[in-house]
């Protein structure tokens, strides 16, 4: 027999459940407008900011993203000039095998570095791009030390 605290408990899992997928239902039963998403570490450390203009879900597992911004934080604390920003006009986005990728632009910067191209492939796990064409890759002068 089930205690009335874990009825009260059971209870509040069903109605957490039923408002999480009205909402996920809600959100993806269109297109997903102007969205901005912070992702934390398991400290609870930020990791980054993915914004964008529009989402559209293609399936289960793939989605694309319209005018996707991606401004990640350094992890090291007494220096947050290490952040890196990435913007594209659109990225296709694979979310079980942690892929992305773009045909037009995409800028990746930081204080040290600015690349740019199209027809561009980001491997999230080993977090990698792969520009394919127009690649232009500025090292800003003041940040290169021989050292």
């Amino acid at each position: 027999m089930l205690s009335t605290a874990s009825i009260a408990m059971l209870s509040y899992v069903l109605i957490f459940y039923t408002f999480f997928t009205f909402m996920l239902n809600l959100c993806f039963s269109d297109n997903l407008h102007y969205f901005l998403l912070p992702l934390f570490d398991e400290h609870g450390a930020k990791i980054c900011d993915v914004s964008g203009r529009q989402v559209d879900l293609i399936d289960s597992r793939n989605f694309k993203v319209l005018d996707i911004t991606i401004q990640i934080f350094s992890k090291n604390k007494t220096d947050p000039s290490q952040s890196i920003c990435i913007t594209s006009d659109q990225a296709n986005v694979n979310s079980m095998e942690n892929i992305a990728t773009g045909s037009g632009f995409i800028t990746i910067s930081s204080d040290e570095f600015s690349a740019t191209g199209s027809d561009w492939k980001f491997f999230g796990n080993s977090k990698n791009f792969i520009l394919n064409k127009n690649v232009q890759v500025l090292f800003k002068k003041n940040q290169i030390s021989g050292r």
